[in-house]
């Protein structure tokens, strides 16, 4: 039951930047950025995006990959479920700040030098 209830929690914890969650530059490479977990059941533990995917053929879907860089727990793994719904919300929140800031690219990225953004009328 406590299992359930942390789990709902975690699940229903609106983040917000530089609250629930903090953007940080990779070290040692100035081409990622990571996110740092501020709040909640990971707190401290820092993590970065991979590929990051949308279903063109099913609206609302997405998949991503991501890295755990850092984190007090020495258990804590990419598979940890609980782990895998916090980091899709969070990126979730980050791509939704990026459209309305106008802050970012969304885009299919069909080679390593191009981007194709995608506009509101596709």
């Amino acid at each position: 039951m406590v299992g359930l209830m942390l789990t709902r929690l975690i699940m229903k914890m609106e983040h917000k930047e530089n609250d629930t969650y903090q953007l940080i530059p990779a070290e040692g490479n100035d081409q990622y950025w990571c996110v740092r977990i501020l709040k909640g059941h990971f707190n401290e533990t820092v993590i970065r995006y991979g590929q990051i995917a949308f279903n063109e053929r099913e609206e609302g879907v997405m998949s991503f990959n991501f890295f755990i860089e850092s984190t007090p727990d020495s258990t804590l793994s990419v598979d940890n479920v609980l782990l895998q719904e916090v980091a899709g919300d969070i990126l979730q929140k980050i791509i939704e700040q990026s459209i309305t800031d106008n802050s970012g690219i969304v885009g299919k990225h069909p080679d390593e030098e191009n981007w194709e953004p995608l506009t509101s009328e596709e």
